[in-house]
């Protein structure tokens, strides 16, 4: 009696193992099949992005020419707006240390 109690024992203890093992295994692989549908939906945006970021470059060398003067326009305006700055600034520095300057008066217009 004895071996076949410590032998139903044993036997339980195993299925109880294999049960365990069995569980960890289906969640193994739900969670192998989550992160493969992860890295898929990862790739498919890649791709995606990667298309649309083709269509910029595209679109970017069919309009190089007017990005450019678009950007030469704005380089001028800067230039212009910093010159204005600095003379403005200079006519404030003279009117302030020397009042009888009639010609920086004159040409300061602010």
């Amino acid at each position: 009696m004895h071996f076949s109690e410590e032998l139903s024992r044993k036997t339980k203890e195993l299925l109880s193992a294999v049960g365990h093992v069995e569980h960890q295994l289906k969640m193994t692989v739900e969670a192998t099949t989550t992160g493969f549908k992860v890295v898929k939906v990862f790739v498919e945006t890649a791709k995606d992005t990667m298309g649309k970021l083709d269509k910029f470059i595209e679109f970017l060398k069919q309009n190089f020419d007017v990005i450019k003067y678009i950007l030469y326009g704005v380089i001028v305006i800067l230039a212009v707006l910093i010159v204005l700055g600095v003379q403005y600034r200079f006519c404030r520095m003279m009117r302030s240390d020397v009042v009888s300057n009639k010609t920086c008066s004159q040409n300061c217009r602010y």
